[in-house]
């Protein structure tokens, strides 16, 4: 074998794995989604870490102004123009705290601005406090065609606690014109409230399941209290009981994965379910691998242009002030590195329960097998994963245990950082390791 290559031929094309391709494909639009803040609330809960803010008319129509001309600054982007959204979502605080006309005129303008495709999923977050028939038949004359519902609760004491108004009487009162309209109906669930058991877990899944011909969808948060809000406060000091604990948390979430389906929703993230062909587009393309981009816009709004993670002012003056002077709102971000985008594909992707290890390796010239081998041993000592046909896939307890799941492919220098609205919002306050010891309950040794 000879020691070196002769001289006979120069790399001037690279990679040379060449085959036949078809030109139509070196020129198709790139599918995003877009996200759209409305930070209003008719009031705070006390459980919330999202950016949001009291409303009324003037600040309404300052704040809708300045929104289009971010909007209006970015689809001026050549690099748009090569881009089809295929999903919008408009979230909160809470948007349906907003008079219709403000969404509506919202929507024209994005119509206005991108391309959209003809079946682009569009998502409107709502609370029950706002959602009358005259509001929803408002709704259906727009282009939403998908409604987000915090319902986060069919017991009275538990909306009471996390200082809802409406009862369990009025979501019943809800379903009972909602399918008139031709929305699909998302609602969001959480659990782990204070002193909750596993009997009043069962509870929720039966009114789920007697609400099944009402539903679409529905997303499951496990409560988080974090220190620097009201309820984290009202458990410490003894007003709320302890959360449950770990094991009984453990059990919560095994009852929804096993018994939802049987309400005809299957499980396809991490803490979403959905009946056959009700997946959520949005979630699926920004966790689902590989990921797409996100365009998002109004203040601490959170995107991921090229290879850009960014997000927007929080403060609303610094917000006002950027747009007003032709600049793009964004306050912090990272430019990925090529590790970074490869390893997001697996924090991410492993939200939505699978990754097909083949398709990892092509994209990104890496054999996870070998580059993580030490951390998928031990997921797979763990039984948090399974890999047949070199699909990864979640078992039922690296479900409920994700971020352990997602903690194995971080890179090392983001590992010691939280997520950054938490962070930016100081919501741990300065208690990130140790909060919850505060305010979860042991389990017996």
């Amino acid at each position: 074998m000879k020691k070196y290559s002769e001289v006979n031929e120069v790399i001037r094309w690279y990679p040379s794995e060449f085959k036949r391709l078809d030109s139509k494909d070196m020129w198709k639009k790139d599918k995003i989604n877009l996200y759209a803040h409305i930070p209003f609330c008719k009031g705070k809960c006390q459980f919330c870490p999202f950016n949001s803010m009291p409303i009324n008319r003037q600040n309404l129509d300052e704040y809708f102004n300045t929104l289009r001309k971010e909007i209006s600054m970015y689809a001026e982007e050549e690099y748009f123009k090569s881009k089809t959204i295929e999903s919008i979502w408009i979230g909160g605080g809470t948007p349906s705290a907003v008079p219709i006309e403000y969404i509506k005129s919202l929507l024209d303008l994005i119509f206005e601005k991108f391309d959209i495709d003809d079946k682009c999923e569009i998502t409107l977050e709502t609370n029950l406090h706002d959602l009358n028939e005259e509001y929803i038949k408002e709704v259906a004359k727009t282009q939403v065609n998908r409604l987000s519902i915090g319902v986060q609760s069919f017991k009275d004491k538990y909306l009471k606690m996390m200082g809802r108004t409406y009862k369990y009487e009025n979501i019943k009162t809800f379903f009972s014109f909602i399918r008139k309209y031709d929305l699909n109906i998302s609602i969001d669930l959480m659990y782990r409230y204070p002193g909750q058991t596993l009997d009043e877990i069962d509870e929720e899944i039966e009114f789920i399941k007697e609400s099944k011909d009402y539903l679409d969808h529905i997303t499951l948060y496990s409560l988080i209290l974090f220190p620097k809000l009201g309820t984290f406060k009202q458990v410490k000091s003894g007003k709320l009981p302890l959360q449950p604990s770990f094991n009984t948390y453990m059990e919560m979430n095994k009852r929804f994965a096993d018994r939802l389906p049987e309400a005809g929703f299957h499980q396809y993230t991490t803490n979403h379910f959905a009946k056959d062909g009700k997946e959520n587009v949005y979630n699926n393309d920004r966790w689902g691998f590989p990921q797409k981009e996100c365009v998002s816009f109004g203040p601490g709004a959170f995107g991921q242009i090229k290879d850009y993670v960014y997000c927007n002012e929080h403060a609303i003056q610094d917000y006002y002030d950027k747009v007003n002077n032709n600049i793009k709102p964004v306050q912090s971000g990272k430019k990925m590195n090529l590790m970074e985008q490869a390893s997001r594909y697996l924090v991410l992707g492993t939200k939505c329960l699978k990754v097909d290890l083949n398709l990892f390796e092509k994209m990104t010239g890496i054999n996870p097998l070998e580059f993580y081998k030490e951390k998928i041993d031990w997921l797979l000592n763990e039984k948090m994963i399974t890999i047949n046909d070199n699909i990864l896939e979640l078992t039922k307890k690296g479900i409920a245990l994700i971020i352990d799941v997602q903690n194995c492919f971080q890179t090392k220098n983001n590992l010691s950082y939280t997520q950054p609205q938490y962070d930016i919002l100081d919501m741990f306050d300065g208690q990130r390791e140790t909060y919850d010891l505060e305010v979860i309950e042991k389990d017996e040794e």
